[in-house]
């Protein structure tokens, strides 16, 4: 079995992976989509790696929504990013299928997406570290 401790660095790692490949995809291209893509999944992560400290089992899904709620029920904290979940989730298709969704990514959409992302990465750092 995997040593619990490392096994959320490696999360947070990740996490903090994609949040930076969102950061220099805003500064540098017009690529939105991906962007919000990233931040979605960075999100994700920082929420999965919150669950794995807590001893929270989650399901094997891309839903910010149904983990949040998970996360919230462990820390009730958490409800001030609900807004954040229910506009990221949809990210996690739309940006990659285009015939599933109907987004147009945006410059502003995007820069929501990283201040949404960056918000909960340090709210979750603050708790875990």
């Amino acid at each position: 079995m995997r040593d619990p401790d490392k096994l959320v660095k490696e999360w947070l790692i990740r996490a903090d992976d994609d949040l930076a490949y969102a950061q220099v995809g805003f500064r540098e291209t017009d690529l939105y989509a991906n962007v919000c893509f990233s931040c979605q999944q960075a999100f994700e992560k920082y929420l999965k790696a919150f669950l794995l400290v807590r001893d929270i089992d989650f399901p094997n899904t891309h839903d910010l929504t149904k983990l949040l709620e998970l996360c919230r029920k462990s820390d009730p904290a958490f409800v001030e990013f609900e807004d954040a979940a229910s506009t990221l989730t949809p990210y996690n298709i739309a940006a990659r299928y285009p015939d599933i969704g109907d987004i147009q990514f945006s410059s502003d959409q995007a820069g929501e997406a990283l201040r949404l992302t960056e918000s909960l990465q340090d709210f979750v750092k603050n708790k875990l570290l």
